[in-house]
C-alpha cells in the first residue's frame, strides 16, 4: 500500500480559502486608522496594530510596544483611569465613551473610547480595545473657546460703546420720525432745537433763519431762564453763527470772554460762555444756523460736532419738506379753486342759464298753451333741482369729511341728481338694505360711482342710466349700468375712460371691479366687495 494511503498521517490540511480570509483580516487589522488592541485577563497585550502602537509612542515616553507586555507597566499613569473600566468589561459589561481624558507622562490625549468583551462561554477571556485619538479636535476647540473668550471679553469691552451708538441712533430715528410727521414750521424749528441740546448734553440750543436784512433768533431751547427772545437779530460778521452762516463752515468758541468775534450782547442775554455753531446746507443753499452752547467753559469738542452733524441731515430734509408742502399746498389749492370754477361754470352756471330761459319764456307760453306750460315748469323744476344737487356735490367736494358722514345710498342719489339735472340722462337709484361701511370703502365706492357717471355723462350718448347698490349678509354689491354707445375694452380710448381708476380705488378697499361692454350695447360696471 503506498504511503498516500497511510490512514496514520494526522497532518492538518490546508485550506487554501480560510487562509485568504485570513490574510485579509490580518491586512484589514494592520491598516485600520483607530488603534486596535487585545488585553487578556491579565491587563497583558496579546496582539495590537501599528496604529494603536503609534498612538502609545506619540502620547507617552513608553519604549517599543511588545506582545506579552503588561499594559499598565508599559503605561503606568493610566492606571487610574483605565484599570476600572478594564474591570468593567472583564465583568462582561461593554464601555463606550467620547473624549475620555487620559495623562501620560505629564502629556494629555483625549481618545473615542470602546471595550468590548471577549467572549469565552462564562467569564469573558479577554478585552477588545478600539481607540480613535480625537486629541486635536479637543485641543481645537479649547483654543477656539479661548478665542471665543477674548473675543467675548473685547465685546464687553465695547459694549458700553455699542450701547451708546445705539442710543444715538435711536434718538437720530425717533427726531427723523417724529420730523416727518410734521408739517409745521414752528414746531419742526423747536423740535429740532430741542432734541439737539438733549442729543449734546448742552445747557442751551438755538436756531436762526435768514431773512431780509439777516439772521433772527427762530426758536430757543434752555432749561434754565435767559434774556433773551426769538425775534432777536443776530450780525452776519460780529458773531459766532452768523460766520457760520456766512462761510457755511463749524465754527466753535471755547471761552466768548477771549473771543473777539462774538456778539457780546447776545452771549450775556443767554449767559453762554462756550458756543458751536454749525450751517443746515441743502445743495449749496444756507438753511440756518444750529448753535449749542454751556454756561461754564466746558468744551464743546469733537464729539458734539459729531452729535450735531449725524442730527443736521434730518433737520435739513424736514425744513425743506416743509417749504414744499406749503408750495404743493398753496397750488392744490390754486388747483382745487380752479376746477370748482369750471365745474360751476360747466355744471351749475349752465344749468341755471338753462333754468333762467324757461322761466323767462314760461309766462307766454303759459299764455298760449297751458299743457305745454305745465311741462315746461316741470323741465324748469328739474333744471333748478339738478343745479341744487350739483351745488351740493361741490359742497361735498369743498368739505371732504361730508363724504363719510352722510350714508353712501344719500350720496349716490344726490349724484345721480346732480348729473341727471345737467345732462338730462334718467338716473335711477336702487337701494336694497343699508349699513354702515368703514371710511376708506365709502369713499372709495362713492368715487367709482362719480367716475363711472361721469362717463355715462361724457361719452355715452346714453339716455337712460342705473345705480343698484345691494347690502347682501356679507357682501356689498354695486353696479352702474347704461343703454348708451359702448366701447370697445381693447381700444385705446378705453385708458381714457377713468378705468384704471376705478380699478385701482377698488383694489384699495379689497374689492374687485368688472367692466362688461360692446360697442352698440351699453356698459355695466360691478364693484363687489366681500365682507368676510
Amino acid at each position: 500500500m503506498s504511503d498516500r494511503h497511510n490512514s496514520s498521517d494526522t497532518s492538518p490540511i490546508s485550506d487554501p480559502a480560510h487562509d485568504h480570509t485570513e490574510h485579509l483580516l490580518g491586512m484589514l487589522f494592520d491598516q485600520m486608522p483607530m488603534g486596535v488592541v487585545v488585553f487578556d485577563r491579565g491587563y497583558n497585550i496579546v496582539r495590537h496594530n501599528p496604529t494603536w502602537a503609534g498612538h502609545i509612542r506619540t502620547y507617552t515616553k513608553a519604549g517599543e510596544v511588545r506582545i506579552g507586555q503588561n499594559f499598565f507597566d508599559l503605561v503606568p499613569d493610566a492606571r487610574a483611569t483605565l484599570k476600572p473600566l478594564f474591570d468593567q468589561v472583564l465583568a462582561g459589561v461593554p464601555f463606550r465613551q467620547d473624549s475620555v481624558k487620559l495623562t501620560a507622562d505629564g502629556i494629555d490625549s483625549w481618545w473615542n473610547l470602546a471595550l468590548e468583551p471577549i467572549p469565552n462561554g462564562g467569564l469573558p477571556s479577554g478585552i477588545l480595545g478600539v481607540s480613535t485619538d480625537v486629541t486635536a479636535q479637543i485641543q481645537t476647540q479649547a483654543e477656539l473657546k479661548h478665542a471665543l473668550d477674548e473675543l467675548r471679553q473685547s465685546h464687553e469691552r465695547i459694549e458700553q460703546r455699542v450701547a451708546n451708538r445705539t442710543h444715538e441712533l435711536m434718538t437720530l430715528i425717533n427726531v427723523q420720525q417724529a420730523l416727518a410727521s410734521r408739517l409745521d414750521t414752528q414746531e419742526i424749528l423747536q423740535l429740532i432745537a430741542d432734541e439737539s441740546r438733549r442729543l449734546t448734553s448742552t445747557d442751551i440750543s438755538a436756531l436762526f433763519m435768514p431773512d431780509q436784512d439777516g439772521l433772527s433768533l427762530a426758536v430757543l431751547s434752555t432749561e434754565y431762564a435767559v434774556d433773551i427772545e426769538p425775534g432777536y437779530r443776530m450780525s452776519l460778521t460780529d458773531s459766532v453763527t452768523g460766520r457760520a452762516f456766512a462761510t457755511g463752515q463749524v465754527l466753535r468758541v471755547d471761552d466768548s470772554g477771549r473771543e473777539s468775534h462774538v456778539d457780546p450782547v447776545a452771549m450775556s442775554k443767554a449767559f453762554v460762555r462756550s458756543i458751536l455753531s454749525i450751517p443746515l446746507i441743502s445743495d449749496s443753499r444756507t438753511l440756518g444756523v444750529l448753535s449749542v452752547g454751556n454756561r461754564t467753559g466746558k468744551s464743546l469738542g469733537e464729539e458734539v460736532e459729531r452729535l450735531l452733524k449725524l442730527m443736521v441731515p434730518s433737520a435739513v430734509i424736514a425744513l425743506e419738506n416743509v417749504k414744499r408742502y406749503e408750495q404743493v399746498r398753496e397750488a392744490a389749492a390754486a388747483d382745487e379753486r380752479g376746477r370748482l370754477a369750471r365745474d360751476l361754470h360747466d355744471a351749475v352756471t349752465q344749468t341755471l342759464f338753462s333754468a333762467s330761459l324757461t322761466a323767462e319764456v314760461l309766462p307766454k307760453i303759459w299764455d298760449r298753451n297751458p299743457q305745454e306750460g305745465i311741462k315746461r315748469l316741470e323741465k324748469l323744476r328739474e333744471l333748478t333741482r339738478g343745479a341744487l344737487a350739483e351745488m351740493r356735490t361741490l359742497l361735498l367736494e369743498l368739505r371732504p369729511s361730508a363724504l363719510t358722514e352722510v350714508p353712501l345710498c344719500d350720496l349716490l342719489r344726490q349724484l345721480a341728481e346732480g348729473i341727471a339735472g345737467r345732462t338730462r340722462i334718467r338716473i335711477d337709484v336702487n337701494v336694497t338694505g343699508t349699513r354702515a361701511l368703514p371710511t376708506d370703502v365709502q369713499i372709495a365706492f362713492y368715487r367709482i360711482a362719480q367716475e363711472a357717471l361721469n362717463n355715462v355723462a361724457k361719452h355715452s350718448g346714453a339716455t337712460h342710466a342705473a345705480v343698484d347698490l345691494r347690502f347682501e349678509r356679507r357682501v356689498i354689491h354695486m353696479e352702474i349700468r347704461d343703454d348708451g354707445c359702448g366701447f370697445d375694452p381693447a381700444s385705446s380710448a378705453a385708458h381714457h375712460l377713468g378705468l384704471k381708476i376705478m380699478t385701482e380705488r377698488a383694489q384699495e378697499v379689497g374689492a374687485d371691479l368688472l367692466v362688461q361692454t360692446e360697442v352698440g350695447r351699453g356698459t355695466i360696471v360691478t364693484v363687489l366687495r366681500n365682507e368676510e
